[in-house]
């Protein structure tokens, strides 16, 4: 008799708390969210929306952490090597994080609907075997910039080469004539390009119509031709001295210093967050706080060899969501794939906007149309059109473990080889004939 009461006692007092308080019964889900500062204000940004998520999921708590650039990789790779990684976590689409079976693939957790608002191109590249591993929140389009007063000066259709390109031969051709003699004796360089990586290589090889390093059947798209023709191309450049020797040991914030001093009127790799970075130099200037000429900056595309399409590098960053090896059970894991969906969607667009970049989502695209009434109309015209002629679009898939070895061989082979290239210590057939041979021997292991 006595345990009876005791029950209908305790029975009673857990009612009386689900009174008081109804959410008391279920468990409160935390889903932990590292990322970086994508942009310079999204450390105020991001709360705002990590509170907004949290309102409309109710019993939800959100911990975040933003993350140096400069340890943040690392810490993640302890984390999920440990089996432990955060739910969510900024531009982690790669190989090697797809093969611990942690990432979760989107397509299982969304609807089509859900897919639908994302710009297609940008969505696609965020697929690995297959599979859709990250939702983005805008694309990289990587360019050239240039300086629109030098090339008006030079009586060059800027306009035409954004709305139709222009040839290996053109771009010599204007780059040569934007390279001339100062009256200080400088040298106006017409473009530059720092060889601290092998971007340039990859951008000649992709206006050639070569848009990948391996195939799906782990075969070399970059031949001994392609390579030696598109490093004789660079070679030519150099030898004009429209492409100085310099960049060799050039690094990325000296291009951008020769840019603001007037010194190269064109210059790679261009983004479109360099005309917002321009627009606050020259409000700097304007108000007195720093000395300079200000710049109209213009976004330009990638030449392409004649009778070869024109295509854009586009490479989409976002956020994945992850398990972790003591599974936390689908409704959870549901959570996690719903707050990517949410820091990349409709509400997400002013951290793109903010960095020159067209929100991925096209329901944050509409949303965020107005913060972009600053940019150079031109240069939103372009880089909507480069988006859709990214060069994703003509790669075929290839599995996880190439493209591991794809990023080795990019690491261990292309670089140096390139670098010694420009230092003229190679010409362009050895250049070509190391890389083969190099590149083979990780291929076959």
């Amino acid at each position: 008799m006595k345990r009876t009461i005791f029950a209908v006692v305790v029975t009673v007092l857990i009612a009386s708390v689900l009174l008081v308080n109804p959410t008391a019964a279920m468990a409160e889900t935390v889903l932990k969210l590292w990322t970086f500062p994508v942009d310079q204000l999204y450390e105020e940004e991001l709360p705002l929306l990590v509170k907004q998520f949290e309102e409309m999921n109710p019993g939800v708590k959100i911990e975040y952490e933003i993350i140096p650039w400069a340890e943040g990789q690392q810490k993640f790779d302890v984390a999920i090597n440990a089996g432990s990684p955060p739910d969510v976590f900024w531009g982690a689409n790669d190989a090697k994080y797809i093969k611990t079976g942690l990432q979760i693939p989107l397509e299982d957790w969304l609807t089509a609907d859900e897919l639908a608002d994302y710009e297609q191109n940008s969505l696609e590249d965020m697929r690995i075997d297959g599979k859709i591993y990250s939702l983005p929140l805008y694309t990289l389009i990587w360019t050239l910039g240039g300086n629109q007063e030098l090339l008006e000066e030079a009586g060059i259709d800027w306009i035409s080469i954004q709305e139709q390109g222009w040839t290996f031969e053109e771009f010599a051709e204007i780059t040569a004539k934007l390279t001339k003699e100062l009256p200080d004796g400088r040298t106006q360089y017409g473009f530059i390009m720092p060889g601290y990586n092998d971007e340039l290589l990859e951008f000649v090889l992709l206006g050639s119509g070569v848009y990948q390093m391996i195939g799906p059947d782990g075969n070399l798209l970059w031949t001994k031709e392609a390579l030696t023709e598109a490093y004789t191309y660079i070679r030519e450049l150099m030898d004009a001295g429209t492409l100085p020797r310099e960049i060799a040991g050039m690094s990325a914030i000296k291009r951008w210093e020769l840019f603001n001093s007037w010194d190269t009127a064109i210059f790679g790799r261009g983004i479109p967050y360099f005309e917002s970075m321009s627009i606050t130099r020259n409000q700097d200037i304007a108000d007195g706080k720093i000395a300079g000429k200000p710049i109209s900056y213009i976004s330009l595309p990638i030449p392409h060899k004649s009778g070869v399409r024109e295509v854009s590098y586009g490479a989409s960053q976002g956020y994945a969501a992850f398990r972790q090896k003591r599974y936390q059970g689908d409704d959870h894991t549901a959570l996690a794939v719903q707050l990517a969906k949410f820091l990349t969607g409709e509400y997400a667009g002013k951290t793109s906007v903010n960095l020159g970049y067209l929100p991925a989502s096209l329901s944050a695209r509409d949303r965020s149309a107005h913060l972009m009434a600053n940019l150079n109309p031109h240069n939103v015209a372009f880089t909507e059109r480069q988006l859709t002629m990214t060069h994703s679009q003509y790669q075929e898939q290839i599995s996880a473990d190439l493209d591991a070895k794809r990023a080795r061989i990019r690491v261990e082979v292309s670089v140096p080889i390139y670098q010694a290239f420009i230092a003229y210590e190679l010409t362009p057939e050895q250049a070509a004939t190391q890389f083969i041979e190099r590149a083979t021997r990780i291929l076959q292991r």
